[in-house]
């Protein structure tokens, strides 16, 4: 079981380079990132559930699609010295679809099922992942690394690294409700490291 698809993935990557060692990259590119293989399983597990009168179980999905994506980047960058840079990225990514997990309607009838007393009936629910609409994600990312040789050759061999990132999510699983966060991220990241090389 599974399904069959084609996707056409066309990619841009510009940059244009000034003598100060300033760089401004753009980049645009259609995107696909497969589903997780456990939400791709054939099984599903189900049984007789007394309390509704009805079969419940949960499984994967053979028949999903990857997420897909139309992505934008923006970066300015200063470089300086043998090793020190600053830069800010501005990205934007469009979500054509997403992969959600929710219940539905099944039918368990052609399932060997042992019938409980008082019986239950087959057509029940199953919960498993589907493809659903999208969203989006963008935000903004500084990032630098700083040779403190630049301040004095004292200090030659250490620096720091690291960045700040800001990132909006937005999904819509439901039409009728607000949007929400996809789950997993964060709106600020951050990240440091002290070195000496």
């Amino acid at each position: 079981r599974g399904d069959d698809y084609w996707d056409v993935l066309p990619s841009l990557s510009l940059s244009l380079r000034f003598d100060s060692d300033f760089v401004i990259r753009f980049g645009a590119a259609r995107e696909i990132q497969r589903p997780r293989l456990d939400d791709m399983r054939v099984n599903i597990a189900y049984g007789a559930n007394i309390a509704e009168g009805i079969v419940t179980g949960s499984g994967g999905n053979p028949s999903l699609r990857p997420y897909r994506a139309t992505a934008f980047d923006l970066t300015f960058e200063k470089y300086w010295g043998r090793s020190g840079y600053v830069a800010l990225q501005l990205f934007h990514k469009t979500l054509h679809n997403y992969i959600y997990t929710a219940e539905r309607p099944f039918d368990y009838s052609s399932y060997p099922l042992i019938q409980p007393t008082p019986p239950v009936d087959t057509m029940g629910r199953i919960s498993q992942p589907f493809n659903g609409d999208g969203g989006k994600i963008y935000g903004a990312e500084l990032a630098g690394t700083i040779p403190f040789e630049t301040f004095t050759s004292a200090l030659t061999g250490f620096g720091v690294t690291g960045g700040v990132s800001y990132t909006k999510s937005e999904l819509r699983p439901d039409p009728s409700q607000p949007p929400e966060n996809i789950p997993g991220y964060s709106d600020w990241v951050a990240n440091g490291t002290a070195y000496f090389e």
